[in-house]
C-alpha cells in the first residue's frame, strides 16, 4: 500500500504503467493516445485509462516530439508585455495558436538588439516551430517560419503583416460620422 501511495503521488512512465498493468507498452500507447482501428477489448481500454489515472501518468512531450519531430510550439518575440497594442495582438495570437492545439512561450525584448537575438535563438533551441515578432526589429533570415506583426523591415522568409495607414485614414473619418447620431451636426471645416 506505502509503494502505491508513494507511486500516486508522482508521475509514472508509459513503461511503468505498462509494467504495472502486465501489458505491452505499445498497447497501453495506443489506447492513451486514442489511437483509431485497433482492436483493443473496452474492458483493457477502461483499465488502462483507470491505471493512468491512479498512477498519475503524463504523457511525455519531450518524447512525443522525438517521434513526431513536432513540438507544436511557437515563439512570440514582443517589445513590451503590459502595452495595450502588445497585449491586444498576443491575445489574438494567443487563442488562435491554442485553439489549433499549439503551446506558445513569449519574449519581451525592451528593443533591445542584443535580446531579440539572443531570445530569438533561445526560442529556436527550445523548440519552437515558428516565430512571430510583434513590432520587432529582425536582422536576417531564421531556419523556421517567421511572421512579423508590424516589422517592416523586408527580409527573405518572414512574412510580413502591416498596417495599410491610408486606408485606414481613409476609413476612419467615415466610419466615425456613420456612427454618430444623426442629431449631432459637424461643424465644416473649410480649408
Amino acid at each position: 500500500m506505502a509503494e502505491k501511495r508513494r507511486v500516486a503521488s508522482g508521475s509514472t512512465s508509459l513503461k511503468k504503467l505498462a509494467e504495472h498493468l502486465g501489458l505491452n507498452p505499445a498497447t497501453v500507447s495506443v489506447v492513451l493516445n486514442e489511437v483509431p482501428g485497433r482492436a483493443i477489448p473496452q474492458a483493457t481500454r477502461d483499465r488502462i485509462k483507470a491505471a493512468a489515472k491512479e498512477l498519475n501518468y503524463r504523457p511525455s512531450l519531450l518524447a512525443r516530439s522525438l517521434r513526431n519531430r513536432r513540438t507544436l510550439s511557437i515563439g512570440i518575440l514582443v517589445p513590451e508585455l503590459g502595452d495595450g497594442y502588445h497585449t491586444q495582438v498576443m491575445s489574438g495570437i494567443g487563442d488562435h495558436l491554442m485553439d489549433a492545439g499549439y503551446f506558445y512561450f513569449t519574449a519581451h525584448h525592451r528593443h533591445r538588439k542584443n535580446l531579440v537575438e539572443e531570445y530569438s535563438q533561445m526560442l529556436l533551441g527550445r523548440g519552437a516551430e515558428a516565430l512571430i515578432a510583434i513590432d520587432t526589429l529582425l536582422e536576417h533570415p531564421f531556419p523556421v517560419p517567421v511572421v512579423a506583426v508590424a516589422g517592416h523591415r523586408p527580409i527573405d522568409g518572414v512574412t510580413n503583416v502591416v498596417l495599410d495607414h491610408r486606408f485606414a485614414l481613409e476609413v476612419a473619418p467615415t466610419h466615425l460620422i456613420s456612427s454618430l447620431p444623426l442629431h449631432v451636426a459637424l461643424p465644416l471645416v473649410h480649408p
